[in-house]
C-alpha cells in the first residue's frame, strides 16, 4: 500500500473516509479501532461509510493516521521486546513439538517392525497349516470304514477343525490387513520426520 495514497485519503484532519483503509490495512475490528481512537462505534461506522456527512475530530484523525503509517512500515522481525518474548515462547513450544514428533516417529517405526514380524509369522503358519490340512484330508480319505478307524477319524476331524481356524486367523485377507497396518505406521513415521525437519529448519 502506497503511503502517499494513505495520506491523501485519510487526512485533512477533520475529514476522514476510512472504509477501504479499515478493510485493507488494519487487522483489527471497527469496534476495536473506535476504542483506540476514543470515539463511539456508531460514529466510526457512519464516518467509514462516507455517506452520513459525519467526520472524525482532529485528534482521532491524527491517531488513525499515525497508527496506519506505523503499520505500513517495513516489517523487521526480531525487533521489540514483545516480538522477542513471543519468539522465545514459540521456540520453546516448537522444541517440545519437535521432541514429541521424534518420539512418535520412533514409536511408529518400532510398531511397524513388530507388525512386520507378526506378518512374517502369519505367512509361515499359513504355509505350515495349509500343508498340514492337506495331510489330514489325505489321511481321512485313506481311512477304512468301521469301528477300528473311528478313533483315528475323530482325531483327524479335530485336527482338521483347529487347523481350519488357524488358517482363517492367518488367511490372505488377514495378512493384507496386517500389511495395511504396517504401511500406515510407516507413513506416520515418514510424516512425523518430514514435518519435524521442516519445523526445525524454519525455527533456524
Amino acid at each position: 500500500m502506497n503511503t502517499n495514497f494513505v495520506n491523501t485519503s485519510i487526512v485533512h484532519t477533520s475529514t476522514v473516509h476510512m472504509k477501504k483503509l479499515q478493510k485493507d490495512i488494519l487487522p483489527v475490528s471497527q469496534r476495536s479501532q473506535a476504542a483506540y481512537l476514543g470515539v463511539s462505534h456508531s460514529l466510526l461506522s457512519m464516518t467509514s461509510s462516507g455517506r452520513s456527512g459525519r467526520t472524525l475530530g482532529t485528534v482521532a484523525s491524527a491517531k488513525l493516521l499515525a497508527l496506519i503509517q506505523a503499520h505500513l512500515q517495513p516489517v523487521k522481525p526480531g525487533n521489540g521486546p514483545a516480538f522477542k518474548k513471543l519468539q522465545k515462547d514459540l521456540d520453546i513450544n516448537g522444541n517440545k513439538l519437535a521432541k514429541k514428533m521424534l518420539r512418535e516417529a520412533d514409536y511408529s517405526n518400532m510398531k511397524a517392525l513388530r507388525l512386520q514380524n507378526r506378518l512374517d509369522s502369519m505367512k509361515e503358519k499359513y504355509r505350515e497349516d495349509t500343508s498340514w490340512l492337506q495331510t489330514i484330508e489325505l489321511m481321512m480319505s485313506d481311512l477304512p470304514t468301521g469301528r477300528v478307524s473311528s478313533g483315528d477319524r475323530t482325531w483327524l476331524a479335530y485336527q482338521q477343525a483347529i487347523t481350519t481356524e488357524r488358517l482363517k486367523r492367518n488367511s490372505i485377507t488377514a495378512q493384507a490387513e496386517m500389511l495395511l497396518a504396517i504401511e500406515m505406521e510407516k507413513a506416520k513415521e515418514r510424516v512425523y520426520r518430514e514435518v519435524r525437519e521442516e519445523l526445525i529448519e524454519k525455527m533456524g
